[in-house]
């Protein structure tokens, strides 16, 4: 695999992408790290970098002298991007006297003569860019001051996948507050419940139905706590008969459940329910979908009345 691939593979991209650290502009443990870097290993400069699909970030940097340089980089003009294929650390002693990197503008200018850099990984393993340390004078990098650095990536690569999983909690939460204005923005009452048979959510129409709690309630007590009755209004519906209970069993439709809450006038809802499985086959819960037939019920029973008379 070539650089230029390894740098646009899609999966290390996307690796990149779900740390979210392409649109932070600090990250003060970072900077932590990089200023140990200058210090422990008495350089000019040191880096942490990210290389994305067309530039190389600048993330953190530490310098003893000069200005800074540009936050983004273009691939030409990095030297982090080489330790991507290999995947592993890259030490250079005297970058002019080395041919890959004459294309270099900071090695053509004299700023860069050494450098030494270890890859930093994803959580899943996939190579994001690197921490690097540069010096404008030739230096021979020993096997401590490589260990060192070594060490000095684990830090970073910790704070990394700190940010990874930070950024993986607020996609799920935002993928959370998504789904449910979703489902409450629906005119149907909508029930869902995991494989233990605990509820997990009511849209806006079921707890408007049911009045009843939205707390994990062991599946043995749901027909007592939502007052859920069979078609005959009369009996309790039996824990097997439970409609978020039968769709973890099979997916059915038309299940007739009438809900007789205190002090408030009987409902008829006709009930479908299926399974929720994963692409893979593996069972998530099961959700239920209810349609309000009351008026249409006693409709139907006034018509029946009339036709008796």
């Amino acid at each position: 695999m070539t650089t230029e691939d390894r740098v646009r593979d899609p999966e290390r991209l996307e690796a990149l992408r779900s740390t979210g650290l392409l649109e932070v502009r600090r990250v003060p443990l970072l900077d932590q790290v990089t200023r140990m870097a200058v210090r422990l290993l008495r350089v000019q400069a040191a880096l942490v970098t990210l290389i994305a699909e067309d530039r190389q970030v600048i993330l953190s940097y530490t310098g003893t002298g000069g200005l800074p340089p540009s936050r983004d980089v273009p691939l030409s003009q990095s030297m982090c991007r080489h330790l991507l294929v290999d995947d592993a650390p890259l030490a250079v002693g005297d970058a002019r006297c080395d041919e890959r990197w004459r294309d270099i503008g900071a090695v053509a200018r004299g700023e860069l003569a050494a450098y030494a850099g270890t890859p930093l990984h994803a959580p899943c393993g996939q190579p994001l860019g690197a921490l690097c340390v540069i010096d404008g004078r030739p230096r021979a990098w020993d096997r401590e001051e490589l260990e060192t650095l070594g060490s000095l990536a684990v830090m970073a690569e910790a704070e990394i996948s700190s940010r990874s999983a930070e950024r993986a909690r607020q996609e799920l939460q935002e993928e959370r507050m998504f789904l449910s204005a979703l489902l409450d923005s629906l005119d149907v009452p909508v029930s869902a419940c995991d494989t233990e048979g605990r509820i997990i959510r009511f849209n806006r129409p079921m707890r408007e139905a049911l009045h009843g709690p939205e707390t994990p309630v062991h599946s043995s007590h749901w027909a007592r706590a939502y007052q859920l009755f069979d078609a005959d209004g009369r009996h309790l519906l039996k824990e097997e008969e439970l409609p978020l209970v039968r769709a973890l069993r099979e997916r059915f439709t038309g299940q007739e459940v009438v809900v007789r809450r205190p002090g408030r006038p009987a409902r008829r809802y006709l009930v479908n329910g299926h399974p929720l499985d994963s692409p893979t086959g593996h069972r998530l819960g099961a959700v239920n979908v209810g349609h309000d037939i009351t008026a249409r019920h006693r409709l139907q029973m006034l018509r029946d009345t009339q036709h008796a008379v």
